[in-house]
This record gives C-alpha cells, structure tokens and sequence, in this order.
C-alpha cells in the first residue's frame, strides 16, 4: 500500500475512533410488534410515550398468569412516578402473547426474538426496566409495584 493511501486510511480509522464518523443508529434500532402486527422502531416508540417502565415477560415463564395479575398496581405504581407501564411480550408467538395477556388497559408490543432482552443484557425475566424517553436504560427493578413505589428516580 502506498504511503499516501496508508495515511488516509488512518486518517479515516482514527475520525471514526474519536467519534467523527456519523453514527449508525439505523443498525442498532430494535424493532418491536405492536399488537396489530405493526413493526415499530423502539426507541421511537419510547420517545412518544417515555420515560417508561417497561415489563419483559413471556406466557412460557414459570408463573406467567400471576405476573399479570399485578399488572393493573404496576401500571398505578409507574403513573404515581410519572412513567408509563408497557407490557413486552418476548420470544412468544404474536397470537399466543395475545391469547396469554387477554384485555389490558396496559399497552403492549411484541419482540418476538428477544432483542431487547439482548439490548438491554436482560439475563432473567420477568424484568422491569426503567427505560428514558432517549432509549437509554435508567434502571433495572424486581418487577413487582413495590419496586416501583421505592425507586428514587434518576
């Protein structure tokens, strides 16, 4: 390689490095399933309704049914802290996360192969994130309305 090309490739290499390359925000995007079957970007979703308290949980957990019976002091807890509750539904079939959650007051979306679980490095669920209007991740609490009567915020 010739000195000149080597020096601008090193040039590009180290803009990049020090954050002067456009970010690839595109790439990054995880995109959820809205009960209709609609894909929606998350963090755009999250940006028109956030900050929110956002529920991982899935039909095939140990439990799943009495989870969802504290859904309803979740979502009063959460609105008590100025955060909105959604239900995600994760690695579950689309029609079987609808069947399993039946009519809630609470939203819900569907992330059928669990990439929020991998954004967020959830390792267990059910989970409660506490996640910011800018998709950043403000906390992780016991998903339980007590949890969310007790955290301080930011």
């Amino acid at each position: 390689m010739r000195r000149g090309t080597l020096l601008r490739v090193l040039g590009t290499l180290a803009i990049a490095v020090a954050g002067g390359a456009a970010p690839a925000a595109a790439a990054d995007e995880v995109t959820v399933t809205t009960p209709s079957g609609e894909a929606v970007g998350w963090t755009g979703w999250v940006g028109d309704r956030g900050p929110v308290a956002a529920l991982l949980w899935a039909s095939w957990i140990p439990d799943a049914g009495a989870q969802l019976e504290v859904v309803p002091a979740m979502a009063a807890a959460a609105r008590a802290k100025g955060l909105e509750l959604v239900l995600v539904t994760v690695q579950d079939d689309l029609e079987a996360a609808g069947r399993a959650i039946g009519a809630t007051e609470v939203p819900w979306l569907h992330d059928r192969h669990g990439e929020l679980l991998k954004h967020y490095r959830v390792v267990r669920i059910p989970a409660l994130l506490v996640i910011g209007r800018d998709g950043r991740l403000i906390g992780r609490l016991e998903p339980d309305p007590q949890a969310l009567r007790a955290w301080k915020g930011e």
